[in-house]
């Protein structure tokens, strides 16, 4: 999005092709992405806290899948892109930016798919805080866990 957004402000029209095929490739990442993380959420045996972390990872992950493949389409159907078409496109640049944040809580504040190092520099309280607040925020409810439950 940043080299169709300065091709169209700074009018360099070199970059927009540049632009025209990394929209297609993202989308094609992403498809990628989501069939890996599905992969490796069903082979994972997570807390409760974190499988519903990775639950709303996988979903705002799908939308996103969806949303990229949508913005490749109306992309290539346009010979300039739109203001519309770059206010979606950065939108789903800013999901993409929490999509990746909520990704490294669930792996470095919450230990999911990695085997315990106790290396953390803070308590593993403490490191949960951000993305339960988050979580809070989402879906207007707290994570909870007793530490020993897994989901199936």
């Amino acid at each position: 999005m940043l080299a169709e957004t300065a091709a169209l402000v700074f009018g360099v029209p070199s970059l927009a092709p540049l632009a025209y095929w990394t929209i297609a490739i993202a989308a094609l990442g992403a498809i990628l992405a989501a069939g890996a993380g599905y992969w490796d959420m069903n082979r994972d045996e997570l807390a409760r806290e974190t499988h519903e972390l990775v639950h709303l990872h996988l979903k705002s992950g799908l939308i996103l899948m969806i949303a990229l493949i949508i913005a490749a389409a109306w992309r290539w159907s346009l010979s300039s892109p739109s203001f519309f078409y770059l206010l979606f496109a950065w939108a789903i640049v800013a999901g993409l930016a929490v999509q990746a944040w909520l990704g490294g809580e669930i792996v470095y504040s919450h230990g999911g798919g990695v085997a315990a190092a106790n290396q953390g520099t803070a308590s593993p309280e403490e490191a949960k805080r951000p993305s339960r607040r988050f979580y809070r925020w989402i879906k207007g409810r707290d994570l909870k866990s007793n530490g020993d439950d897994h989901a199936a």
